[in-house]
């Protein structure tokens, strides 16, 4: 790789983010963040941040969902005051101790520097327009723990919960869950029908339709997007699995949310 030249930014010049976007990189973490900064923008009237694409090497990067993303420019074009937003996968390593784990968390991180430069109310602001509820702080925890939240304490089961959750925009198959913890594909569906009343398959439906409905309410990614981030391989896919379990099109749910917000 090219020896990387930081280039002076002058005083009044938008803000820039270089999305540098991995092979296998999470869409919905991307399509947060870049929503944020869209938004920040309309919202302040002025064009306050900008942003590139860059890779590694060509033209084109495909992220884990399977689109393929156009990149702008490459490392050599940096300039000083530019903010590099690493865009990855699951098969990472620790490399700063400014990360973010988990889909809408890059929200999180966004808002917390539109704080830092425009203040809180600007930051609450963008955030009453993506519909997300609560901005976390860096000293808030994400989630409790899979046997917490599930009422269940099996080490096995908490464990293939976990993987699911982490694997929201590519599913792994039943079988593959079960090879990794040590299990038949049997004995995996015995234990979810134990203790949970339903089969892998139907509870990892559901854990994929509850995040894309989060995402329906809380941010403004498109209905495409939303699809492709939760596992689905097309718009009408989605909807159909999404109006068997909620009894409504995932468009109705998205503005029937707004009316309500909005009174």
């Amino acid at each position: 790789m090219a020896s990387t030249t930081l280039r002076p930014k002058s005083e009044d010049a938008p803000e820039r983010f270089v999305f540098v976007l991995l092979d296998n990189f999470t869409l919905l973490s991307f399509a947060s963040a870049l929503d944020a900064l869209r938004i920040a923008n309309r919202m302040l009237g002025r064009t306050a941040y900008e942003w590139i694409f860059i890779g590694e090497g060509g033209e084109t990067v495909q992220c884990s969902a399977g689109t393929t993303f156009a990149v702008d420019d490459d490392l050599c074009e940096l300039r000083r005051d530019d903010v590099m937003i690493l865009c990855g996968g699951v098969d990472i390593q620790m490399a700063t101790t400014k990360t973010t784990a988990g889909g809408t968390s890059s929200i999180d991180l966004m808002l917390k520097m539109i704080a830092d430069k425009h203040g809180e109310e600007m930051a609450n602001a963008v955030a009453d327009q993506m519909i997300y509820s609560s901005i976390r702080t860096d000293q808030d925890t994400q989630r409790l723990s899979v046997p917490t939240r599930i009422g269940v304490r099996h080490p096995k089961l908490s464990q293939v919960i976990q993987m699911m959750e982490q694997n929201i925009e590519e599913p792994i198959s039943p079988a593959v869950l079960a090879k990794d913890v040590g299990m038949s594909t049997r004995q995996l569906e015995r234990l979810f029908r134990r203790y949970l009343n339903r089969s892998p398959k139907r509870y990892y439906m559901e854990l994929r339709l509850q995040k894309a409905r989060n995402l329906l309410m809380q941010t403004d990614m498109s209905v495409i997007n939303v699809a492709l981030a939760c596992g689905f391989a097309s718009p009408s896919h989605f909807s159909k699995c999404y109006r068997a379990h909620y009894e409504t099109t995932p468009y109705r749910e998205r503005g029937s949310h707004a009316q309500r917000i909005s009174i």
